[in-house]
């Protein structure tokens, strides 16, 4: 069974992050996009998972909080900072470098690839393929 992140989680992912990069002034939410981005990756369409996939529903995830602008600010960092999470407590670690960490974010947000309808599962692909060449 996966285990998503709630609410309240990843808004402390968020103070947190905005907290250890001293930019807690500029820390905050858009509570419409923050509850779309929840609850994504669980969505169904006519009994369907639209993400049927762990690799999937974390690709869902990590594009909506990036590519929605689900804060004011830091939303890579706290994409990144919930996708670490979400597949540490469904048992797939996440090991990279800081380099290869907003090398990876930046592609997420700028490469056509990983954004529209397509995107989520493009960005579930490539977290696949990093976990599972670091076991």
């Amino acid at each position: 069974m996966i285990k998503y992140l709630t609410l309240n989680e990843i808004l402390a992912a968020h103070i947190k992050v905005m907290e250890e990069f001293d930019d807690i002034d500029q820390a905050g939410v858009y509570p419409e996009r923050l509850k779309s981005a929840i609850l994504r990756p669980q969505a169904e369409y006519l009994g369907q998972e639209l993400f049927p996939t762990i690799w999937d529903k974390a690709g869902a995830l990590t594009q909506s909080i990036i590519q929605d602008h689900v804060f004011n600010n830091g939303n890579k960092r706290t994409a990144f900072a919930c996708l670490w999470l979400f597949l540490k407590r469904n048992g797939y670690p996440l090991k990279m470098s800081n380099n290869d960490v907003v090398d990876m974010m930046v592609a997420f947000t700028t490469e056509d690839r990983f954004k529209g309808d397509n995107g989520a599962k493009e960005i579930g692909k490539f977290i696949e393929d990093i976990v599972k060449s670091s076991f």
